[in-house]
């Protein structure tokens, strides 16, 4: 009998704005404004005044003239139309997001429609705090005008930083059977949390920028990149951002480990990019500088302790510290080293004992 075929993880869509436009996105609203001069202003622009991979990202800035129809609201979004919507299916999205200062006002920043009926299900905003400072909340359905009327959770935005946003979702009408995670800058903030994730049996699309509640009388700007949709979680990149300290469930990413002492072998890595925290992400260990008169072998599935970071484990070369030297307590050639002298040593003493045995 034929053993069945296993189905395949794969990213499904990507937005880096690599390619200079915004051809990887579905649309969005308000992306340009018709002025009364007779100019056009873009509103999303592919830069390269802040990014947070490549040379190039999203720029979102919402004015107070950019108005959404009827609605008494001010947009500037972008749409991703996904294919992993439908009932019980499994979505995964992550994305990067930069506001370069403080939350002014209410702003949903992420939000997931349905089509055709176009009814909010899913919001992330941004707000500011009275004290001072920003907060991000995420809530599920919409009942009326309140988006995310069911909150499930409130965390902090630090503005100036890059912040990545993850979010798991199965896809159902049934309270029972819908779930939703979310991840925060690499930590689980929503865990498997039971919700119909689905208002009805349309589709769902994903929308990214800033849309206003109330209209403003101020700019405010949102920059985007690095998104990510793949049908599995190892393959949305659930991580602390880079330049980020870790956090609990940031992502460990094993660097090339620096030439060291001798015997530094090239199976030892250490924590790269972000500091990883307890339940993060942990990328697959590389090869670690081979030191003078050491032998460089690839470690394999390397282990994390409790801080994130990755250790190269059951590989040939013995495990390599930050320093870049390390110590060789015992090994199948030094034990057998040790044999061989053992062997010599009771050969010799014999002999001894039989010239003594003579004289």
């Amino acid at each position: 009998m034929a053993s069945p075929r296993l189905a395949r993880a794969a990213v499904v869509w990507t937005a880096t704005h690599e390619g200079g436009d915004l051809k990887e996105w579905s649309g969005g609203q308000n992306l340009t404004k018709a002025l009364p001069d007779k100019t056009v202003r873009k509103n999303a622009e592919i830069l390269g005044e802040q990014v947070y991979a490549g040379k190039l990202a999203c720029k979102i800035t919402v004015h107070p003239d950019d108005t959404f129809g009827q609605y008494n609201q001010d947009r500037v979004d972008l749409s991703h139309r996904s294919t992993l919507t439908g009932e019980g299916k499994d979505s995964y999205v992550s994305g990067y997001y930069y506001l370069p200062e403080d939350s002014k006002t209410r702003t949903e920043i992420l939000f997931y429609e349905t089509d055709s009926s176009f009814r909010n299900w899913m919001d992330l905003w941004i707000e500011p705090k009275q004290s001072g400072g920003t907060t991000v909340k995420f809530g599920i359905e919409s009942q009326g005008a309140n988006l995310g009327s069911v909150l499930l959770w409130t965390g902090e935005w630090t503005p100036a930083t890059w912040h990545q946003v993850a979010i798991h979702v199965h896809w159902s009408t049934n309270s029972a059977q819908g779930v939703v995670d979310l991840w925060f800058d690499g930590k689980l903030v929503i865990d498997a949390v039971k919700h119909n994730t689905k208002f009805d049996n349309n589709a769902m699309f994903l929308n990214v920028g800033m849309h206003r509640l109330l209209p403003k009388d101020f700019t405010e700007v949102l920059y985007l990149d690095e998104f990510t949709e793949a049908d599995s979680l190892a393959d949305i990149n659930v991580g602390a951002p880079m330049g980020m300290p870790g956090g609990a469930g940031g992502t460990a990413g094993a660097s090339v480990g620096g030439a060291g002492q001798a015997g530094a072998g090239a199976g030892a890595a250490t924590a790269g990019g972000a500091a990883g925290g307890a339940g993060g992400m942990i990328e697959p260990p590389s090869a670690g500088g081979g030191g003078s008169g050491g032998v460089a072998n690839a470690a394999s599935a390397g282990t994390n302790n409790a801080a994130g970071n990755t250790m190269a484990s059951n590989g040939s070369a013995p495990a390599q510290g930050n320093s870049g030297c390390e110590c060789v307590l015992s090994g199948p050639g030094s034990e057998r080293e040790k044999s061989g002298v053992v062997v010599t040593a009771l050969a010799i003493f014999a002999l001894m004992r039989r010239r003594r045995a003579r004289a």
